[in-house]
């Protein structure tokens, strides 16, 4: 299989000296769906932003199809799309809609291509009865459907996902679960950190973190074997 990504001794350390991410190597393959697991504070969301340029790592290095993310910034953002938990980077004053017109813009969607994509977007998400109210005036979960709404927005070859179906009903849920069959159909890569088993289980391959280290990297079939239950227990047990 062709590589998409590659990461090398890659380390994060905050101001706090503590180590998000310590001497991580992983290399994900083209079309792969990889699930990033491991409790609160594992590196899981330090992990999905650095290979999204969000965060600089202290020391490593992140090769996304030959290119370096550290050089080659530009190149790369034309690569990749990313969804997480971060509501700052949307217009408080914006209505929802406008919010998703303006992010397409910047991606370079114009026209009747945006108005098309913006309409779909809003209606997978749920938000099209809605779509005038202010960001700011919006729920929590209405707002948490919009930042996937904005990255689904965009043609990329990878996807990072963090946490993509906290906070939202179960209807949003499955159309998210039937999205991510969709990429991977078209042969896009889905990176996605998560806690949900029934996520987990849509995933060719879990990687494992623990106070900033991988504890385990495997295909979820050798991981997750039978019932829901049975796999949780599993999944704490790797990071006991």
């Amino acid at each position: 299989m062709e590589n998409i990504i590659e990461i090398t001794n890659l380390t994060k350390i905050y101001k706090n000296k503590i180590k998000a991410l310590e001497n991580i190597n992983l290399t994900i393959n083209k079309g792969e769906k990889v699930t990033i697991f491991g409790p609160n504070g594992a590196g899981k969301t330090t992990l999905i932003k650095t290979i999204g340029m969000f965060i600089i790592p202290d020391r490593g290095k992140i090769k996304i199809k030959g290119y370096d993310t550290q050089k080659e910034e530009k190149k790369i953002k034309k690569m990749i799309t990313i969804s997480t938990a971060n509501e700052r980077s949307f217009y408080y004053r914006l209505s929802l809609e406008e919010n998703l017109k303006f992010f397409g813009m910047l991606n370079n969607i114009t026209g009747k291509e945006l108005k098309k994509k913006v309409e779909k977007g809003l209606k997978e998400m749920g938000l099209y009865e809605n779509r005038k109210i202010k960001y700011m005036e919006a729920s929590t979960g209405m707002k948490r459907r919009l930042n996937l709404a904005r990255a689904l927005i965009k043609e990329a070859e990878i996807y990072l996902l963090d946490e993509p179906t906290n906070g939202v009903d179960i209807e949003t849920k499955i159309k998210i679960y039937e999205i991510m069959e969709e990429l991977s159909q078209k042969g896009k890569t889905i990176i996605l950190a998560s806690h949900e088993v029934s996520e987990i289980e849509k995933t060719d391959r879990i990687i494992v973190l623990k106070k900033g280290k991988v504890v385990a990297d495997k295909k979820t079939e050798e991981i997750l074997k039978k019932t829901t239950k049975e796999n949780e227990e599993r999944l704490l047990e790797l990071i006991k």
